[in-house]
Formats: C-alpha cells, sequence, structure tokens
C-alpha cells in the first residue's frame, strides 16, 4: 500500500490533469488510504469527474465524496442561460449528433434530453455533457437508441 501522502500528490496531480474538474475547488485527505474529496464545485458533473479521477490513480480504492454542489456561486443562471449552455455543451462534443436531441429546462436545473441517437454511447455521452454544464442539477435521459 502507498503511504496516505503518496495518493494525496498523485490524486491531486490527477485533478489538475482533468480538464472538466476545477482542481483549485477540491480539497484532498488521505487516512489509511481512504481518499477523501471535500469542496464546493461547481456541477454533478465536476463531482462525478473528480470522483473518477481519484480512481484512476494507482493504489485508490476507496473514495469518500463529500464534495458539494452548488452551481453559479453567484447567482443561478435562468433557464434560458442553461438552455444555451446545455446545447453549445451538446454541439461541442464531436459525437454527439445534437441536432437530433431536444432539450427541456424546467426551473432549478432539471434538464430533460428527448430525440433519438444511433448508439447508447452517444446517448451517455449526451447526458455526461449536460450534467458538465453548471447550473444542472438533474439530468432526465430520456434519448432512445435507434434499433439496429
Amino acid at each position: 500500500m502507498k503511504p496516505d501522502v503518496d495518493l494525496q500528490k498523485n490524486v491531486l496531480h490527477a485533478l489538475a490533469l482533468d480538464p472538466h474538474v476545477d482542481e483549485s475547488a477540491v480539497g484532498v485527505s488521505v487516512r489509511h488510504g481512504i481518499v477523501t474529496l471535500d469542496g464546493i464545485v461547481e456541477s454533478y458533473g465536476e463531482r462525478d469527474a473528480a470522483v473518477a479521477a481519484a480512481h484512476r490513480v494507482p493504489g485508490v480504492h476507496d473514495v469518500a465524496n463529500e464534495l458539494i454542489v452548488r452551481p453559479g456561486w453567484h447567482t443561478a443562471p435562468s433557464d434560458s442561460e442553461v438552455a444555451e449552455a446545455v446545447r453549445d455543451a451538446l454541439a461541442h462534443v464531436p459525437s454527439i449528433p445534437h441536432e437530433r436531441i431536444q432539450t427541456t429546462v424546467c426551473g432549478r436545473g432539471r434538464v430533460t434530453l428527448e430525440g433519438t441517437v444511433p448508439t447508447p454511447a452517444q446517448r451517455d455521452a449526451a447526458e455526461a455533457a449536460a450534467l458538465a454544464v453548471g447550473g444542472v442539477e438533474l439530468v432526465s435521459n430520456l434519448l432512445e437508441v435507434e434499433a439496429a
């Protein structure tokens, strides 16, 4: 087992390398090999990315996720701003056929994805892209996958 200080250093490095995580917002502590992440992040997607980054570090088996999601630190974005940001996020992932996806934003960061995509991977990628948007708290993924 790696010493706790080495695991902490390696997890901090993994967070810094992940483009979906603001590593300055995430605290990392390690005790008896258990990594604890704490702090305040902008989205559930960022929280999930931080946990995944910690788990990618060799020697990390357990992660205590104490991250708090608080979108829009100063002001919560309007539904229109969230809708625009989700559309932009979908359009910037080359594998997502964003023109085939309809979104609905309904108060307090709730996003619904509807439409049809060719593959399950595209369905999952669309959900992940929407979750990564600041201000999004919940994604209802109603995307259907085309029959083969």
